[in-house]
């Protein structure tokens, strides 16, 4: 037999052929995480550290919260009779959850019954408003 290809044979080869192999793509660049994104993103971390604390029977430790929500918790949800664990304060289930929805907007912050304060943009807290009397509700 001779070393010919056969018609059957091309059109086999044809059928089976890929093609040349697909250049390699870098990661796709990504937008810039919007501060509703960084609401979510810090909620769902903070739904898992609740979730360890409750299951556990104790207090929310704040090193494991974002930054963000200490802040507010700090400025805005400071019980007098905060547990101390490890000579580092933890908080409430309760307070943390307020803080959340402070962050996400939900839950104004008021002084008296018809007063509202907005969290300012920059989601930094104000020193000065926890000592004025501010408080979750």
């Amino acid at each position: 037999m001779s070393d010919r290809p056969t018609f059957d044979g091309i059109r086999r080869e044809e059928e089976s052929f890929i093609g040349p192999p697909e250049p390699q793509q870098g990661p796709k660049m990504q937008r810039s995480l919007t501060e509703a994104d960084e609401a979510y993103a810090d909620t769902l971390v903070t739904l898992l550290t609740i979730r360890s604390a409750l299951e556990a029977g104790r207090p929310v430790d704040a090193k494991q919260l974002p930054v963000r929500l200490v802040e507010i918790i700090e400025a805005y949800c400071v019980r007098p009779n905060m547990p101390i664990v490890d000579g580092r304060p933890h908080y409430q289930v309760d307070d943390v959850v307020q803080a959340l929805d402070i962050l996400r907007g939900d839950l104004p912050l008021v002084k008296g019954p018809s007063a509202a304060l907005q969290l300012p943009r920059s989601g930094r807290s104000q020193p000065s408003a926890a000592k004025s009397g501010y408080e979750c509700r």
